[in-house]
């Protein structure tokens, strides 16, 4: 049965809301998300359809096919004639829209687990602390919290948001301000925790990717990532982890072994699916330290659909992905939706690593 691919990257918008709403008109709240959709193109296989919202320029698929890339069909909602649905991330309004297509199949987690196990709360509550981080649930919390701080520098994050949205740096903290009060009581008004964390000086950041079946936990791979000061992701390294981690010997096996409770904990919620744990190596008084898991992110990644592009166009070499501003990529450009066109600021690159 063909795959029929839709890169529904606004999923953490979804975990939020409470609302039914037409999937293909979300998606078109968020210009990222719109260039973003076209990523499946980069690795579907050539007999797949990639679903879609608009229409790129015809200079972009061109491009894609003078560089001899084996491209999948683009498909429009309307255009579906059967096959099996593959999300960035799990959708109710997704499912729900998947059942009145008779030919279509979406087999999907129970929809409160998949919004259990992608909130940072689920994933604090089940992994190994930083030094003094807390779940934060009131104004209380938060002024026990800060006192502790002794003006050190910390970091607020949301339950949800992804790249690195959802979070407030904080510079030494000394007294609690009306920015952090604020960032805290959008949190607390949707009846969720905040995450309180130290800064830390990170020396890498990395992620493990897995998929989990009924039956079985299947390491796919580790990637090294490259991302902005304020967390939010920028790229990856993907290939050979044993040159790519060549300075942290051990680390991925070590990582793994947490990563596996953690695992089987998801199984037991009842969810299956693709999903990224994100991880650090810290120095903490002086010492370096691994955080196994940082982040849970049960949903495709941009690390997994570079390890797939290199499966497919690299295989046995070793790449940089990039997702930076300026500049020609893989990514359209321009895309035109109902008379209106958008343009993009941020391009997908890839390069070959000689190490």
């Amino acid at each position: 049965m063909k795959k029929i691919y839709f890169a529904n990257t606004n999923f953490e918008f979804e975990l939020l809301s409470h609302k039914e709403a037409n999937p293909f008109h979300e998606i078109k709240k968020y210009p990222i998300c719109l260039q973003l959709q076209f990523l499946p193109l980069l690795f579907a296989n050539e007999e797949d359809e990639v679903l879609v919202v608009g229409q790129p320029e015809n200079e972009f698929l061109r491009e894609l096919k003078h560089n001899k890339m084996a491209i999948p069909r683009l498909i429009t909602e309307k255009e579906i004639d059967g096959g099996e649905l593959v999300t960035w991330g799990w959708s109710k309004a997704l499912k729900d829209w998947a059942d009145t297509k008779p030919q279509l199949t979406y087999n999907m987690p129970d929809w409160e687990v998949v919004r259990k196990v992608n909130s940072k709360e689920w994933s604090f509550n089940h992994s190994l602390k930083l030094p003094g981080a807390q779940l934060l649930y009131s104004m209380d919390d938060l002024c026990h919290w800060v006192a502790l701080q002794k003006g050190h520098k910390g970091v607020l994050k949301t339950c949800y948001g992804l790249s690195g949205r959802g979070h407030l740096l904080l510079q030494p903290i000394g007294a609690i301000n009306n920015k952090m009060k604020s960032f805290c009581q959008r949190e607390w008004l949707g009846r969720r925790p905040v995450i309180a964390e130290p800064w830390v000086e990170r020396l890498l950041d990395f992620s493990t990717l897995w998929h989990l079946s009924s039956d079985q936990i299947q390491f796919m791979a580790a990637t090294k990532m490259i991302n902005q000061p304020q967390g939010s992701y920028q790229g990856s390294l993907i290939g050979d982890e044993n040159l790519i981690f060549q300075e942290f010997p051990g680390l991925i096996q070590q990582q793994k072994k947490y990563s596996i409770s953690i695992l089987e904990s998801l199984k037991k919620e009842g969810y299956f699916g693709f999903v990224g744990i994100d991880a650090m190596v810290y120095r903490y008084n002086g010492k370096e330290c691994i955080h196994p898991i940082v982040e849970i992110n049960a949903r495709m990644t941009m690390a997994l659909a570079g390890f797939l592009m290199q499966k497919k166009h690299f295989l046995n070499k070793n790449i940089c992905l990039l997702y930076e501003k300026n500049g020609l990529g893989l990514l359209p450009k321009h895309l035109l939706l109902e008379d209106k066109q958008y343009s993009f600021d941020k391009q997908l690159k890839i390069k070959e690593l000689i190490f």
